[in-house]
């Protein structure tokens, strides 16, 4: 089926939100020790595991902003037996419960870095970064009947956490009717509430909480992680004009975008570039030569202007029939099943809705795991966020030191405000450029690196190991780097998860990229 139409906008790949959950007795409460400036010990803190599905809560007192949160924790031991975990769910009003799973760096935990990775959507669950893109200590097998140990995860150097956010999302629900209220439907909003997991989190413990803290996400994520980093660079410059809150410091010190949604104005545009122009041509069958949604402004004429959205449409006609994939142009597309394309995401699916696992976790059997919820999506785009530019609180931070890296693959495609055919079905889809991931950085003005980013060139960036592995652009010392991947789609480390672990590790250490 050929589209013919320019519109909307969703779901790039693969994140929620939540609220008032009914405090049943017992509660456990903790007195301000443990839960507030906090220096209670782990041992201390163990009062509070329990197997997740119990009404046992953990409650910040003293704190009227974080008075409907609570934690629910447990210990697992799959994935990873060899690591420290904690599973669990972060409580809020309105009956929304999230969930996240912790591991411990498998070298040096006490002063390893801090990550918090959440894949995007928005309605995707972070769990597919856990378990399909090799960035977590396991990967789902065929079929879903197991995971293996995988040694390229980022615990390898890193303490590592993966969230679910919005309520609703993989193994976070609404214990409530869902309704306006209960709907986080901004990346701001998220980030507020994540922020407030974060305090419950380290208040619990401490250990981690000094830490240097990277945010890190992919996709809709380059909405989320900003606005994550954003909330807790307010919240701190707060703390420090009261360090009696007992509230606590975040030593959030980078943020990473994996083909990232961010700034839709400049990467929407890039999609014709792309298609109609760019390396990749020959694969849609097209051989326009020209921009031609300028040529359509400089014209007017209905023929000039309705060429790009054939562009379009020709090339996304290849998804309906399955003949490539949108996330990684140089594949075909796996299963028509999935919409992501990849088996992976089904084997993941499988393997989280088994009982077994459930229990594991902390998770209640009978709730179904949610690999991506549309509704989720739905109401963030209604609400228009999807619209909104995320790079707009990167100048504060980057003014205040903290660190910006974006990488993209390069076989990434997109279909920015497209309302495209996917197998079989209309789903709006929101995909992130490669050229659009460029130009974002380029355009962002108001901190100290503009001039030298936009003054240099690309050049090629090789791992460790002497691999070209891509191109990088840098500027402030590495402080503001952009990094193109070869031979990489969407989902970046699940392709080349040798190559990511070699980009995440050197930039956590602050070791340089661009040489």
């Amino acid at each position: 089926m050929k589209l013919s139409t320019t519109s909307l906008a969703l779901l790039c790949s693969l994140g929620c939100c939540v609220t008032d959950a009914q405090y049943i007795q017992p509660k456990v409460r903790l007195d301000r020790t443990l839960l507030g400036s906090m220096h209670a010990s782990l041992q201390e803190s163990q009062s509070i595991f329990h197997d997740g599905r119990t009404s046992k809560m953990v409650e910040v007192p003293g704190d009227p902003k974080l008075a409907h949160y609570a934690i629910r924790l447990t210990n697992p031991e799959i994935c990873d037996p060899g690591v420290k975990q904690i599973s669990g769910y972060f409580d809020v009003g309105n009956g929304k419960n999230l969930f996240f799973w912790f591991f411990e760096a498998r070298n040096s935990p006490e002063t390893a870095p801090f990550i918090l990775w959440q894949n995007g959507g928005p309605g995707g669950s972070s769990l597919m970064g856990l378990l399909e893109e090799q960035i977590g200590p396991c990967t789902v097998i065929e079929n879903g009947t197991d995971v293996k140990y995988n040694s390229y995860s980022w615990n390898t150097f890193s303490n590592i956490m993966f969230l679910d956010q919005p309520s609703d999302v993989g193994y976070s629900y609404l214990a409530e009717p869902p309704t306006r209220a209960n709907y986080v439907v901004s990346a701001q909003q998220a980030g507020e509430d994540v922020w407030g997991f974060l305090q419950l989190f380290f208040g619990a413990f401490p250990q981690y909480a000094d830490l240097p803290f990277h945010s890190a996400g992919e996709s809709y994520g380059g909405k989320y992680v900003p606005w994550v980093a954003h909330a807790i660079h307010e919240h701190n410059k707060a703390i420090a004009h009261d360090p009696w809150s007992g509230r606590t410091h975040i030593n959030l010190n980078s943020i990473l975008l994996g083909n990232a949604a961010v700034n839709p104005r400049v990467q929407g545009p890039k999609s014709i570039d792309w298609f109609c122009e760019g390396p990749y041509k020959e694969k849609f069958g097209l051989n326009s030569t020209t921009p031609l949604y300028s040529r359509c402004e400089q014209t007017g004429l209905p023929v000039h202007c309705f060429l790009p959205l054939q562009c379009e449409a020709n090339a996304y006609e290849g998804i309906s029939t399955g003949s490539w994939n949108p996330y990684n142009v140089v594949l075909p597309c796996a299963t028509a099943e999935s919409v992501t394309c990849y088996k992976e995401s089904l084997w993941t699916n499988a393997y989280l809705d088994r009982t077994d696992v459930k229990l594991a976790l902390g998770v209640d059997p009978d709730r179904p795991y949610v690999g991506i919820n549309f509704d989720v999506n739905t109401a963030f785009m209604l609400d228009g966020d999807m619209g909104k530019n995320s790079a707009v609180v990167l100048p504060a931070l980057l003014n205040d030191g903290i660190r910006v890296l974006n990488y993209a693959g390069k076989a990434d495609s997109v279909c920015d405000y497209i309302v495209c055919s996917h197998f079989g079905r209309f789903v709006l889809r929101w995909l992130t450029r490669l050229q659009g991931n460029l130009a974002w950085m380029e355009e962002l003005d108001d901190h100290p690196f503009v001039d030298e980013f936009r003054s240099k060139q690309n050049t090629a960036w090789y791992t460790k190991d002497g691999q070209l592995a891509g191109d990088v652009r840098s500027a402030g010392n590495g402080s503001y780097t952009y990094v193109a991947i070869n031979d990489a789609g969407h989902m970046m480390p699940m392709e080349h998860g040798d190559w990511a672990m070699d980009l995440v590790y050197r930039w956590i250490h602050n070791e340089p990229l661009q040489v």
